[in-house]
């Protein structure tokens, strides 16, 4: 059954502005999966968009909230209908750009002008990568320098390298003949220490395991995995920017997240322990609190993570060339 919103065009949707209380700008209707991609495309769209001449209005499609059988918030998005220069979808490009046919959608987030796609696998390898740490260590009080954050990067993407191109190597596999998943590559990232994240002298260890661990599956995808390494370094990928291409949630969920909250709490932890030095009793666990009260009216530092990260807005913005370029011209 078509949704009310396969009706609204681009031609019905611009006509409205003569209805607007501010009819200087053009009215744009955005469409994103879900909640938590809201404040980053309002924030790219603003940033690369001529906002003086543009009004983003940027919401969730009620099937990608709420879903359908068969369907997750990118499918329903992307099976819209009517998009054009003031009706637009903003997805997370997956494997779409890098796997050719790896969905029912590729050639639509490749060719369409009014589908605006992250270039990375989504929003969250963005919002991971070096140009946004500056801002989101303040956010954070993390005092870490960014040089450091650089080479967590670098040390997941090199130490994870061979089983993130067996995981390419099985992409277009059926169901039937697949024998790596997601899964299994999340499971592989959930073994490692946090402790070890970004020492490179323990980077080769999990190489080895893995490597034993999944010998017949490298060993059968060789050829394959030769290809698709070579593929990805003539489209601009060094080996050191593979996590830009993994999927977002787990690089967030077992790398980058951990990552940060450890550092916070060390922050933290030394503060208060230089405090006890000079003050004691119920001072220092006012001061306890006001540390964290620092990080904005959350539960605890885990919320604090979530909510910092999603909504840091760092200026100048530094996006994929690609997805910077594409909302240049469409709306310059």
């Amino acid at each position: 059954m078509a949704d009310l919103q396969d009706y609204l065009n681009s031609e019905y949707i611009q006509r409205l502005k003569s209805f607007a209380k501010d009819r200087t700008r053009n009215y744009v209707s955005v469409y994103v999966e879900g909640d938590d991609d809201i404040a980053f495309w309002t924030h790219a769209l603003n940033q690369f968009g001529n906002k003086t001449k543009f009004r983003f209005a940027i919401s969730t499609n009620k099937r990608a909230v709420f879903g359908e059988e068969g369907t997750n918030g990118k499918d329903a998005l992307l099976r819209m209908e009517n998009l054009g220069s003031n009706k637009i979808v903003c997805v997370d490009a997956d494997l779409d750009l890098i796997i050719d046919n790896y969905s029912s959608h590729t050639q639509k987030i490749r060719e369409n002008n009014y589908v605006i796609n992250t270039t990375y696998y989504s929003i969250e390898n963005i919002l991971s990568s070096r140009e946004f740490y500056t801002s989101l260590a303040q956010l954070l009080k993390i005092e870490e320098p960014i040089s450091i954050y650089q080479e967590l990067l670098e040390w997941v993407s090199l130490t994870c390298i061979d089983i993130f191109f067996l995981l390419l190597s099985y992409s277009k596999e059926s169901s039937e003949n697949r024998a790596f998943w997601f899964k299994d590559f999340a499971s592989c990232l959930n073994e490692i220490s946090l402790e070890d994240l970004g020492d490179f002298s323990k980077s080769q260890s999990y190489k080895d395991k893995w490597s034993v661990k999944y010998k017949s599956l490298l060993n059968a995808k060789q050829a394959e995995i030769s290809i698709i390494h070579k593929d990805l370094n003539n489209a601009g990928y060094t080996d050191n920017q593979f996590y830009a291409l993994m999927r977002g949630h787990d690089l967030y969920d077992c790398i980058i997240k951990p990552w940060i909250e450890n550092k916070i709490n060390q922050a933290i932890n030394g503060k208060i322990e230089a405090f006890k030095s000079t003050h004691q009793g119920v001072e220092i666990q006012e001061y306890r609190d006001s540390l964290f009260k620092e990080l904005g009216t959350h539960k605890g530092v885990k919320e604090a993570v979530d909510f910092h990260f999603y909504n840091n807005k760092p200026l100048p913005l530094a996006l994929p060339i690609q997805t910077a370029t594409k909302i240049s011209t469409l709306f310059s």
